[in-house]
């Protein structure tokens, strides 16, 4: 989901919204960002049902014991029973509603995949 992440983080997030963010792998999640893991800093994790979602659930867990803002959008929650290929494509649709009804002001969003 790396490339989703990166549309929504980059192209939807920073240049349509004007909103501080950056889009960090869940592998890489340990090697800095956690260090600006602080209350009011939301942190929106993409899980996905493939090998990463270990890893994913990992930092997941380290945003919420540190009091971060976690917002998840798991892909077994819209699945359906699609392939793991699928879940840029059906992510899509829950990222994009996100960003236009919740976002709609500058805000601090660290994207997790």
């Amino acid at each position: 989901m790396v490339p989703l992440a990166y549309k929504e983080g980059v192209i939807t997030g920073m240049e349509f919204l004007w909103s501080h963010g950056a889009v960090i792998q869940a592998g890489e999640f340990r090697h800095g960002p956690l260090e600006i893991v602080e209350s009011g800093v939301p942190f929106l994790f993409l899980v996905p049902t493939d090998s990463s979602r270990v890893i994913t659930q990992r930092a997941l867990k380290f945003v919420e014991k540190w009091k971060g803002t976690a917002i998840v959008l798991d892909y077994a929650d819209f699945a359906m029973g699609l392939h793991d290929d699928l879940a840029p494509f059906v992510m899509f649709v829950p990222l994009e509603w996100l960003s236009l009804i919740h976002i709609s002001e500058p805000t601090r969003l660290q994207l997790i995949s």
